[in-house]
């Protein structure tokens, strides 16, 4: 299950994150909640700090901040008011810490960059490209 390979894996991979402040890269890009099947969520983060969020072609218009001080997003969407603190981010991925719950995050993928969505094969590969390993089947 992903949400157990992203705990796992999670402290390992913060080396090859790029800062959260860098906002612009995650700007006009579908990114798409992986976290279960049945809950899957569109995100576009537009500059103007619209947020639109669609599931099954349902479409709910939010808002977003970075709070650069902590580090952190602050979401808000009709269901509430969301924090979540730094992550992992690159071009494919991106993974946000849900504020006061250390083993609870947002796993993210960039539909453009990772159309097939398969966030732990990507990050595998990240991790044996950066360490230089080979895997051999």
């Amino acid at each position: 299950m992903i949400k157990e390979y992203i705990r796992k894996v999670f402290p390992v991979i913060l080396e090859f994150s790029v800062s959260l402040d860098k906002t612009a890269s995650i700007l006009d890009k579908p990114w798409v909640s992986v976290g279960t099947e049945h809950e899957r969520e569109k995100y576009i983060f537009k500059k103007n700090h619209e947020l639109i969020i669609s599931r099954e072609g349902r479409v709910e218009i939010g808002s977003w901040e970075y709070l650069e001080e902590a580090q952190s997003f602050l979401i808000r969407r009709e269901s509430g008011k969301f924090l979540y603190n730094q992550g992992f981010l690159d071009k494919a991925v991106m993974i946000l810490k849900v504020d006061g719950k250390e083993q609870e995050f947002l796993t993210l993928a960039n539909q453009n960059v990772l159309p097939d969505l398969d966030v732990q094969v990507y990050l595998d590969k990240l991790r044996y490209r950066k360490h230089n390993i080979l895997k051999i089947e």
